[in-house]
């Protein structure tokens, strides 16, 4: 088995996609090996990771000092660390006072503050609400820059003063902070947040999409602490997992429309069941939806997403947040969309193609929220 020898960047799954995942040097032999006796072809990509992890950091810094101060290119040019994005929240705040308001939801085992924006053309008005969760893992940079993109777009662009006229929009930008700056400060390649899980803190971590109160930690999540895809103690054991809850739970019964769980990568749309191979009950709505969906992304840079529910589309995962949204009937449609790329670049998309990628994913937003 691979399972130790490996960290799965995208897993095995019921589509003709590429597997990808790195090694640490000293079982790089063994896993080639293995493969081979499996009758499986292996592409080395790189056969040195920091150097990606080195050149990235170097052009992100790179970023940052060429469009300091340029507020107008400043959500979407470049990846932002978590201080950054607290400073563009109150940025934000303090020039669109009467559309936005952000306040903490929570506050992390490392004593961050967990936020959410609120984006509201009548914010006296009670209006559907439709809710972006982003970064819930800590190394899929591009889901919070996409969701800072997106308030950026609401914002600022009076061609979507329609959508606000409509819809109240609850964006959690940075859903896992500790684990975010530990991706930022530490290990490029965390994806758990950072929790101690023993008294002597070997393994620390959990991941904030098996901690939800559906099925939890069955098929999909693991309970050992050391593994990437540990579900916690207990459900809603966390304290990123408890705010959401409560953001959600604070939101008047059938006014949340839509809520969408941004992860990267492999550009899939994907809908509940996770933790079952069950349709949903709105199965056909749910379907109808994401293909509104991926042809609006189509049709912004040609790029096909694949769509379909959790478990037929990539595995079965439980605990994970929108099959704790359907089975509760909290919101009327609940997404987790996996955005680019494919794997060639991984979670090291680069900077560039932030605009882009969020420009597709708001497409497809729309496309939802229009139809529903």
């Amino acid at each position: 088995s691979l399972k130790n020898l490996v960290d799965f960047w995208s897993s095995p799954t019921h589509t003709l996609t590429p597997i990808i995942f790195s090694v640490n040097p000293s079982s790089r032999r063994h896993v080639l090996r293995f493969l081979k006796q499996q009758n499986l072809n292996a592409t080395v990509l790189t056969n040195n990771l920091q150097e990606w992890i080195d050149r990235e950091a170097r052009y992100v810094k790179s970023r940052l000092q060429a469009f300091a101060g340029r507020d107008e290119s400043i959500n979407f040019e470049t990846y932002h660390p978590y201080e950054m994005i607290e400073t563009i929240l109150k940025s934000q705040t303090a020039k669109f006072s009467a559309k936005v308001i952000y306040s903490t939801i929570g506050k992390t085992y490392e004593n961050r503050n967990i936020y959410a924006m609120v984006i509201d053309e009548n914010p006296n008005e009670s209006k559907p609400v439709v809710m972006l969760e982003c970064g819930i893992h800590a190394r899929e940079w591009v889901s919070p820059a996409t969701c800072l993109w997106i308030s950026n777009q609401l914002l600022k662009n009076s061609s979507e003063s329609e959508l606000l006229q409509k819809f109240s929009f609850h964006i959690i930008p940075v859903a896992n902070p500790d684990g975010y700056v530990y991706s930022w400060r530490t290990n490029r390649m965390w994806r758990k947040n950072r929790v101690p899980n023993d008294f002597f803190g070997f393994c620390r971590g959990v991941d904030l999409n098996r901690n939800f109160g559906t099925n939890f930690c069955k098929t999909g999540a693991s309970p050992i602490s050391c593994d990437n895809s540990y579900c916690g103690k207990k459900a809603f054991s966390e304290k990123e997992s408890q705010a959401i809850r409560d953001h959600v739970l604070s939101i008047k019964k059938s006014k949340l429309k839509a809520f969408f769980s941004v992860h990267s990568f492999s550009q899939f749309w994907m809908y509940p069941y996770g933790y079952k191979d069950d349709l949903a009950q709105n199965h056909e709505q749910y379907n109808t939806l994401s293909k509104l969906a991926v042809d609006a992304i189509r049709k912004v840079h040609e790029e096909q997403y694949q769509y379909g529910s959790i478990s037929k589309i990539i595995y079965k995962a439980s605990g994970n947040t929108i099959d704790w949204l359907q089975e509760n009937n909290l919101s009327e449609v609940s997404f987790a969309i996996e955005l680019r790329d494919k794997g060639y670049y991984g979670f090291f998309l680069p900077p560039h193609l932030i605009r882009p990628t969020a420009e597709e994913f708001w497409a497809g937003v729309k496309a939802v929220i229009q139809n529903i």
